[in-house]
């Protein structure tokens, strides 16, 4: 299974650290500019990246959210059948944090709230690829 993993600036560390631990699980993860050679055309290779997925995980966080490429990719996601069941959005906050706004069609997709170990959102990550298979 290849994985498009879609994040926010803010949120770059934390997607890598799933990206690792999706790779160390076997899944084959996408990550925006760390899996691009240099002098590759970024919006071309990210294309083609996202053509080739068959699961996408959207990172969000209180900073992120309101993010357009993030708008973007979970848009381009849930209109595309090949995603059915396997969008999967990981909420990145702390129990004590204020919920932060998101759309509201992402709580109907899996979803992971309040994560803050990006190893144990990759291994529910994993678990939801399982079921979508």
């Amino acid at each position: 299974m290849f994985v498009f993993i879609s994040h926010g600036d803010a949120d770059r560390e934390f997607a890598a650290e799933i990206a690792d631990s999706l790779r160390n699980a076997g899944v084959d993860a996408w990550l925006d500019a760390s899996d691009v050679e240099p002098g590759t055309n970024w919006l071309r290779s990210g294309a083609r990246a996202l053509d080739r997925a068959d699961a996408m995980v959207l990172v969000i966080s209180a900073k992120t959210s309101g993010s357009p490429d993030l708008k973007k990719a979970f848009e381009f996601a849930l209109t595309t059948p090949r995603f059915e069941n396997r969008v999967i959005t990981v909420e990145r906050r702390a129990p004590s944090q204020v919920p932060f706004r998101y759309p509201w069609i992402l709580r109907d997709l899996p979803f992971i709230k309040e994560a803050q170990d990006p190893q144990r959102a990759a291994e529910r990550i994993v678990k939801f690829l399982k079921k979508a298979a």
